[in-house]
């Protein structure tokens, strides 16, 4: 119910403006000397009308998804840089930081709908035309940044689960660094072919002219362009889907296998609790099954099939990029410790309990206590 509230608000202030506009311009049309009534509004006019209220919500909800994203991601990087230095954390932490800059991509990249409205600025129009493209480039290059992340984080957890011994030796806090940098340079790398296919031009009048999105000659290249796209498809899309559904099918069995072994044995006080295992598999789950009809769109499109870019596909598009919203609600929900520290994080702005106390002479129980509270939160793998 609570997400039905937003939603609400944002169809209602989206009616609102096109209501405005059909008004304004129906003023402008249909007063005509020869008749006081209006016309009937025909079918064409009822489809441009649900259109653009559709472009008003799209527009909105893409605000609230870069908004959300900028603030959630945030919380998630303070956070987290106060947890060990395990490599899932560095992997989450990765994560959060790319999430964060994807979201301040979509906010910029959604503000280009509005961007005739800032035909008299000319500075405006000179800066979008300099960073709308390398915008463009970093989100997608973000984008794929963070699907190869949650790859390495399944294969770790997976790592974990399977060979508990060794995976404190194989999967340290540096080779994770490591391993995050060089996905970094591979995902830049390999999507650099944006800025050699397309380009920004000016269009328009002389005096009012618009930069917008053009295509390089190097992008007319159709083989070019076929080539770009099944390299996409397989190195984003299918080969990370399957990678990640294989490693959570066989994490999930080596879990039962685990419970299965403890039930039938007699000492049961070897259990091992692995790190942030339930956040991560819910996390990659929820990726899968928002990503999973992008996939299938990009095949249809390969394949020939001709899809009408309607409503349907718009609610795909949004369905995709909840992925850099979502993390922080499962951390909160899912992760005690997580949700310890964002309390924490957002009481400091009260009266803290500690100063109170500091007045107050400590005993030396208390101090045991907190050291045996803080011993209790350590995990090994």
């Amino acid at each position: 119910m609570r997400l039905l509230i937003p939603l609400v608000a944002i169809s209602a202030i989206a009616f609102a403006e096109i209501f405005n506009k059909t008004s304004d311009n129906s003023t402008d049309t249909t007063a005509t000397p020869e008749t006081s009534e209006p016309p009937a509004l025909n079918a064409s006019g009822f489809i441009s009308f649900s259109s653009s209220l559709f472009d008003e919500i799209r527009f909105y909800c893409f605000l609230v998804i870069g908004f959300v994203s900028i603030l959630c991601n945030g919380i998630n990087i303070r956070v987290l840089q106060k947890q060990r230095t395990a490599s899932p954390y560095i992997y989450m932490t990765f994560l959060a930081i790319s999430d964060f800059i994807t979201g301040m991509c979509i906010v910029i990249l959604a503000m280009n709908e509005r961007l005739d409205q800032f035909s008299d600025h000319g500075w405006m129009m000179k800066t979008w035309y300099h960073i709308s493209l390398p915008v463009i480039y970093a989100r997608f290059t973000l984008t794929t940044y963070s699907t190869f992340l949650l790859n390495t984080l399944s294969i770790d957890r997976l790592i974990a689960v399977k060979f508990p011994m060794h995976h404190p030796i194989w999967c340290t806090p540096g080779r994770a660094r490591i391993v995050s940098a060089g996905l970094a340079l591979f995902c830049a790398v390999f999507n650099i072919h944006y800025l050699l296919r397309y380009q920004m031009v000016w269009k328009g009048e002389p005096d009012s002219q618009f930069p917008y999105l053009g295509i390089t000659k190097l992008g007319q290249i159709y083989i070019f362009t076929n080539v770009i796209m099944y390299l996409k498809f397989l190195l984003y899309q299918v080969i990370p889907l399957l990678l990640m559904s294989t490693t959570n099918i066989l994490t999930i069995r080596e879990i039962v296998k685990g419970i299965k072994f403890r039930k039938s044995s007699t000492n049961n006080s070897g259990k091992n609790r692995v790190q942030c295992l339930g956040v991560t598999l819910v996390v990659i789950t929820v990726f899968i099954v928002t990503n999973c009809p992008s996939a299938a769109f990009t095949l249809s499109t390969l394949i020939g099939a001709k899809l009408k870019r309607g409503s349907a596909l718009h609610l795909l598009e949004l369905l995709h990029w909840t992925c850099c919203v979502t993390n922080f609600f499962f951390y909160v929900v899912l992760d005690k410790r997580f949700r310890d520290d964002v309390i924490n994080l957002f009481s400091c702005w009260l009266p803290p309990k500690k100063r109170q106390l500091a007045n107050c002479p400590v005993a030396s129980g208390t101090e045991i206590r907190s050291d045996k509270g803080q011993g209790q939160t350590k995990q090994h793998l």
